[in-house]
């Protein structure tokens, strides 16, 4: 069976609204299931909070009883790209996935939806496996940003990488600070000039993480003063 939608189709379950443009969808019997292929101009996503939308979305897969096999699934969310591939179990009634996922996020966007406290920007890579249902998934995976700004900090190389779940997180966080910046926010009259390697553990519960860290700095000057070889430890238990 084929099916076309060029002027786009509607739905709504719920407080979850869908919106599909330039949908082609062709689906055929295979081994006792459905084998699907669906290519989507623009998908929209509205939700009471928040509206989301994924344009080139290109995906294939299989419905076999109460299993979802998706062998592929493309889209670009805000221009960057997302690949996902996995299975989801129980995909109509109670929904278990096991899936991996690959994207670019551009930081800025996300900054604005989540409405931070300051402006974020850089560019991030993802890549992630997400297990487990929809209201407990168990997520663990790597995100790398070659060059991030967050009001004065200015950072590269910036890593995360570890697990989050319902039993908590456990995440790595590396990266280098310049610390010029810095200086000219918080010392104007003791000008900064040198570049801090930052390593922090965080750990428990996400609300309330214990954190541990190092940071070290080879050369420092702070005005007129120089140093060496700085290096500072620390802990902060959050609960």
């Amino acid at each position: 069976a084929e099916f076309r939608g060029p002027r786009g189709e509607a739905t709504e379950a719920g407080d979850l609204g869908l919106e599909a443009r330039g949908l082609h969808a062709i689906a055929r019997p295979s081994r006792g299931g459905i084998e699907a292929r669906l290519r989507i101009d623009t998908l929209s996503v509205e939700t009471p909070e928040h509206r989301e939308t994924l344009t080139e979305l290109d995906a294939a897969g299989s419905l076999h009883q109460d299993l979802l096999a998706i062998r592929q699934l493309t889209a670009r969310w805000d221009a960057r790209p997302v690949d996902v591939t996995g299975s989801v179990r129980h995909p109509l009634t109670a929904p278990d996935a096991g899936l991996r996922v690959r994207a670019e996020l551009d930081l800025a966007a996300v900054s604005r939806r989540a409405r931070t406290p300051w402006p974020i920007t850089g560019i991030a890579a993802v890549e992630a496996d997400i297990q487990g249902t929809l209201h407990a998934p168990e997520v663990s995976g790597r995100l790398t940003v070659p060059r991030l700004t967050a009001a004065s900090v200015h950072a590269r190389t910036v890593t995360v990488q570890g697990q989050w779940g319902a039993a908590g997180l456990d995440l790595r966080l590396r990266g280098e600070v310049d610390l010029a910046p810095l200086g000219r926010e918080f010392t104007p009259r003791w000008p900064l000039a040198g570049t801090a390697a930052v390593e922090a553990d965080l750990r428990g519960r996400p609300d309330a993480p214990d954190i541990s860290g190092r940071l070290t700095v080879p050369r420092l000057l702070a005005g007129a003063v120089q140093a060496q070889e700085i290096a500072v430890r620390g802990q902060w238990r959050g609960g």
